[in-house]
């Protein structure tokens, strides 16, 4: 299985004996690769046509929720040695970690970087170049997403853009059109796939994720769309 957001996997429902989150994730790396990844909406739809043919509605998958992070969308040899942020300018109050949102990072026209729902539809900055080479970057005007942003810029150039230094982000801000903020390739989330790998697809049921107040919780699908339950909770899994 693999991490593009055009990927597909194969996956194995186990149902016969429930398990918690951590029991699920060793089976699963045991006998199979993991716990189950889901890459897109096409695996989404593979995974629920098959939930009646397995008997299964109720399952973990590999998304667990863990400390707040925030990270740039291009890959690390593009910017980084690694893909964690060093070079902070956010607002006053940012960023907010709101709980129950996607975080992506807007730049304002004051170059001040905002905590945004990543549903929000705004233009944003792409770049292209490649192995640390002098970064060309493109402004597009078209409103979207921020997932959509990327996917665009991944398609059409190289990423959106990130921000190594201060007069980075000061070419950005002369880019931003007055009283408008746009996409940069920052974003911040506290939920993690089990292989570590880094696909922001989410398929949450409405109202969620929230916190299960006794302290991290996992994804599980129920009914198709995914909640969050107490990571002890035992439960029948998904691998791949």
């Amino acid at each position: 299985c693999c991490s593009s957001d055009s990927c597909s996997c194969d996956y194995v429902f186990l149902g016969k004996e429930p398990m918690t989150w951590s029991q699920a994730q060793t089976y699963c790396r045991e006998r199979y690769s993991d716990l189950a990844i889901v890459n897109n909406p096409k695996d989404m739809n593979i995974i629920v046509d098959n939930m009646d043919k397995n008997n299964l509605y109720s399952f973990w998958i590999g998304l667990h929720e863990n400390e707040l992070t925030w990270r740039w969308s291009a890959p690390e040899e593009l910017y980084y040695n690694d893909t964690k942020a060093e070079f902070w300018n956010w607002a006053t109050g940012e960023p907010n970690n709101q709980m129950d949102i996607p975080h992506c990072v807007g730049i304002e026209d004051t170059g001040r970087w905002r905590d945004l729902d990543c549903s929000l539809l705004y233009c944003f900055i792409c770049f292209d170049g490649q192995d640390g080479a002098p970064q060309a970057k493109v402004f597009v005007q078209t409103p979207m997403r921020w997932t959509d942003a990327r996917q665009y810029c991944r398609e059409e150039h190289t990423d959106l853009v990130g921000v190594r230094t201060s007069a980075e982000n000061e070419e950005l801000q002369s880019m931003v059109p007055s009283g408008t903020l746009v996409w940069i390739g920052l974003y911040g989330d506290a939920w993690k796939w089990s292989d570590g790998q880094d696909n922001l697809f989410r398929y949450w049921e409405k109202g969620q994720p929230k916190n299960s107040g006794n302290g991290l919780s996992c994804a599980y699908v129920g009914g198709g769309a995914w909640t969050t339950q107490p990571c002890d909770t035992k439960s029948s899994f998904l691998c791949y």
